[in-house]
């Protein structure tokens, strides 16, 4: 960012996620994107706040992949770089040169090795009791993050996106549309997004100027966060996504507009993220344009990465709205609607149409995995996408490689749908995906499922839950204790009333499962509720009809 004070871009960067707490812990939160793609970068994310000061970090993640760099991002100042030494073959330790007060955001800049299941950790470094110089990990505050890592060729090969190369010419949008942008009407502006870049514009109508009013314009910032600004001379208003965008995979943002109602609306991949309410708004002049990758006028964009599916609206969506056609390929526009299908489409140097791994559907929800007593196991899902065609199921005991197991005809009615595998290997952890096999064979899979089988450890009582869930009148619950004990499980609703008891005795060690009707109950949300001498388990199940 050149035109405007670094300290505007800054002095907020942090200042809705990150406030100095009182308690000792530090790391507050990881954020990664939830699919990657192998060998094409991606960003870690950490927030660290607390009265400690930051001494470092140990990250540890998956043997084949790259860390390329590492720094941290405080409120009103730039970046600062950490040195990283590597300690083993995914083990990391990220350090500054001296202790940093937070809060800040610690950035590590990665490449993904091959596809599958990977874990990602962090652990504070702090010094040890026999020398202050001498840096050890806080062994009780280790924060973990599971992602995906798709294949390397995983593409759409229905859709084409915008590839925007660093230092290209910003694409500039002119239409009529423009005219509305003068915050007199309303309007909504969306668009998938996917970069790791950070102090980058990705769509403005402002050139610059401080003296210029503007409606619009989308930044990642330096910490990563995407930012919805619009301005008058002097005075810059912004909206902000509670964790940040650029870490290598795709995300949707929209942006809605409604002068009647004074509010305007940041969401982020379909649910809101940030709002800012400001009654009887001036007009403005309407921009001449509309510019991608950039601002109007700018000869070279900061900004890398890939867009897609953008949207000008005449009117504000609701959240409803956002939520319901996110994920469509063609969403409804009352307006401008620019996606990148048409060969003829004349871009400027720098920028280029491209396959990517960019698909439009509803995944799977409601993804469970349950061992049964005679040592099945049933998994569970429901769907809603229309698009699917089959359900490929796919079995792994290290949640890296996976093997098709069955092929099933997919129901996407909504309501749960079961699958059994009669004969899973004997291994004390299992992992399952399914693969949405959508129109044309592309082939898009699930969240893992990881499923435990080994035996409860010694004095406990643990409550596994109900399946399938949500479930149509009838649901199997289980639970196990690993010693003689009483035993008191009952169904409860949303108001606190008790409605069903369905075990109260002294039973023995083992594996229970029993089976619950609810044909009498109306749909909506129940707990189910284990008590024991080891405490009191909840579980929430959902009835649908």
């Amino acid at each position: 960012m050149k035109t405007r004070a670094r300290v505007l871009l800054l002095a907020a960067v942090l200042a809705s996620c990150l406030r100095a707490g009182t308690a000792r812990a530090q790391l507050q939160a990881l954020w990664s994107g939830e699919r990657l793609q192998a060998g094409q970068a991606a960003n870690l994310f950490a927030r660290w706040e607390g009265e400690v000061p930051f001494y470092g970090t140990l990250l540890d993640v998956p043997p084949d992949w790259s860390v390329r760099r590492a720094w941290v991002v405080r409120p009103g100042r730039g970046p600062m770089p950490l040195r990283l030494d590597t300690l083993t073959s995914g083990r990391f330790r990220l350090r500054p040169d001296r202790p940093i007060d937070g809060p800040l955001v610690l950035c590590i800049e990665t490449t993904p090795g091959g596809p599958g299941l990977a874990l990602w950790q962090l652990a504070s470094l702090e010094p040890s009791e026999s020398s202050a110089k001498k840096l050890e990990p806080r062994t009780a505050e280790v924060q973990r993050q599971a992602l995906f890592v798709q294949p390397a060729d995983t593409e759409n090969p229905r859709n084409y996106v915008l590839a925007v190369r660093r230092g290209a010419r910003p694409l500039l949008v002119t239409d009529t549309l423009l005219r509305r942008l003068d915050l007199r009407h309303p309007f909504t502006v969306a668009l998938w997004l996917k970069s790791t870049d950070r102090d980058a514009v990705v769509l403005s109508t402002w050139r610059g100027d401080e003296q210029q009013p503007y409606p619009i314009e989308l930044v990642l910032d330096a910490a990563g966060f995407l930012r919805a600004y619009r301005g008058r001379p002097g005075r810059h208003q912004a909206l902000i996504t509670p964790r940040p965008v650029a870490d290598g995979s795709w995300h949707h943002v929209a942006l809605s507009y409604d002068p009647a109602s004074g509010w305007t609306r940041l969401y982020l991949d379909g649910r809101p993220a940030d709002s800012l309410y400001v009654p009887d708004v001036t007009s403005i002049d309407p921009p001449e344009a509309l510019a991608l990758g950039g601002r109007p006028g700018q000869m070279e964009t900061d900004f890398g990465g890939l867009l897609d599916a953008i949207v000008l609206d005449r009117h504000a969506w609701s959240a409803a709205q956002v939520r319901r056609l996110f994920r469509r390929a063609d969403p409804p526009a009352d307006g401008l609607r620019l996606d990148f299908e048409a060969a003829t489409l004349r871009l400027p140097p720098g920028m280029r149409r491209r396959r990517a791994d960019l698909f439009f559907f509803e995944p799977l929800q409601h993804l469970q995995a349950l061992s049964t007593d005679d040592g099945q196991v049933l998994l569970s899902w429901t769907c809603t996408d229309r698009q699917t065609r089959a359900f490929v199921v796919e079995r792994s005991t290290d949640g890296r490689d996976f093997a098709m197991i069955a092929r099933v005809p997919a129901d996407c009615s909504g309501l749960p749908f079961t699958f059994r595998d009669p004969s899973p290997p004997d291994a004390p952890v299992l992992y399952y995906r399914i693969q949405q096999e959508l129109e044309g064979g592309v082939l898009y899979p699930s969240a893992v499922l990881k499923l435990g089988r080994a035996p409860v450890q010694s004095g406990r009582a643990l409550l596994v839950g109900n399946f399938p869930n949500p479930f149509q009148g009838r649901t199997t619950i289980q639970y196990e204790l690993h010693e003689p004990m009483p035993v008191r499980l009952s169904i409860w609703d949303l108001s606190g009333h008790e409605v069903r008891v369905l075990i109260d005795a002294v039973q023995s060690p083992g594996r229970y499962t029993l089976t619950f009707d609810a044909a009498d109950l109306p749909s909506g949300t129940y707990f189910l509720r284990l008590e024991t001498p080891e405490g009191v388990q909840t579980h929430k199940m959902i009835l649908v009809r």
